[in-house]
């Protein structure tokens, strides 16, 4: 799942099974030869999709032929199960989405079916209308009636098993006829939505706090302009070695910056002692701008986001510091700045990706203890 967001983003749909069902797809799958069937027409990965899904909930997927042009895609196996799935809520549907990680790796595309593709396509339209005026109504009336389906919107609506219970006993309170329980569970179901996926205030919240954190990086000099934070990431591919330590940290070394300075580029040494302040707070600063500026198919969830915005403030805190550090005598600076007790050095409670890049091994991982929502105004300059 990590090395495949690196190149794209992905949508996994949930539903419960039980022993007995995992037990009776693997005896199926036990009992078959060992032999490969692949064709990419009648046999794909959607087909095979299908037929796992089809052991464990029968007639739960179909494929879309006129929609796809006689060929099962992945689009079709979400849509049908997702049909399904929203009939039977005993299996408590809900959807992951796991971002394509910011790096120099092409940007995924949303996903689209046969039909879909030549709708929205304008390259595909014209030739079609031009050489294929009569079929082309056909497959327009085909996607607007049977194949519009949109992942992301279901994973807004079902981002996680607790709203997918809510959803169920809405549905129940709904056919008691209880008004006021409707109303009140719709309001916690909406909470946990909001939670996971984030509300369009509170990203446009974050996005304006950022502006402030670049502006401030601008002025303290820290980078040139804010257009250097789009370059950032194709300049640490092209000119920073990455390095692998005794004890198997990375760490990504540039020496074009008035000498040789590295960064840690991993959980456990990205706000190290050893790892350049100002280096890492470019990172946090580069990723976080690609984040923010990300639709909403290419974005992390907001739960993941304020995990790492609370990481981009305490990188911004230690660059401030190496900042005043340099421009000011070694007196008391430090402790003026960072109070004791006040800055916490992060634990390591998940890992994933940060920033993909050509190197095999350049995969920076950051992680973060559960935080409360941070303060996104906070003041830590002199």
């Amino acid at each position: 799942m990590v090395g495949a967001s690196l190149s794209r983003s992905i949508y996994v749909f949930v539903a419960g099974t039980t022993v007995e069902q995992d037990l009776a797809l693997i005896a199926q799958f036990n009992s078959l030869p060992n032999e490969n069937h692949f064709n990419g027409v009648t046999r794909n990965c959607a087909d095979f999709t299908r037929r796992v899904i089809n052991t464990y909930f029968p007639g739960a997927t179909g494929p879309e032929y006129i929609n796809d042009f006689g060929m099962t895609s992945p689009k079709a196996i979400a849509r049908s199960f997702t049909h399904y799935a929203l009939h039977h809520p005993e299996l408590r549907l809900r959807v992951l989405h796991v971002a394509q990680v910011p790096g120099t790796i092409k940007r995924s595309s949303e996903c689209r079916n046969g039909a879909e593709q030549l709708y929205r396509s304008k390259k595909l339209l014209i030739p079609m209308l031009i050489f294929a005026n009569y079929e082309l109504p056909v497959f327009v009336a085909s996607y607007a009636l049977t194949g519009r389906f949109n992942p992301e919107h279901q994973f807004e609506k079902h981002p996680a098993i607790a709203a997918a219970e809510l959803e169920r006993q809405v549905r129940r309170a709904k056919s008691e006829n209880d008004k006021a329980h409707v109303e009140q569970l719709e309001a916690v179901e909406g909470q946990e939505r909001a939670e996971v996926v984030g509300t369009s205030d509170e990203w446009k919240r974050y996005r304006k706090a950022f502006d402030s954190f670049v502006e401030e990086a601008v002025r303290e000099e820290i980078i040139p302009e804010r257009g250097y934070l789009n370059r950032f990431i194709k300049y640490l591919d092209e000119g920073g070695t990455p390095l692998v330590d005794s004890n198997g940290a990375l760490w990504m070394q540039l020496s074009d910056r008035g000498g040789t300075s590295k960064a840690g580029v991993s959980a456990s040494n990205i706000l190290a002692s050893d790892s350049d302040s100002q280096l890492a707070y470019e990172l946090f600063l580069a990723r976080t701008e690609r984040v923010l500026k990300s639709p909403k198919h290419s974005r992390e969830t907001m739960l993941e986001f304020k995990e790492d915005w609370a990481l981009l403030q305490y990188a911004r805190m230690k660059s401030t510091v190496s900042v005043a550090n340099t421009a000011m005598p070694a007196a008391d600076t430090r402790g003026t700045l960072m109070p004791a007790g006040e800055m916490i050095e992060p634990t390591l409670s998940y890992t994933r990706c940060w920033v993909s890049a050509a190197y095999p091994c350049a995969a920076f991982v950051f992680s973060a203890p559960p935080l409360e929502p941070p303060n996104l105004y906070p003041s830590v300059r002199p």
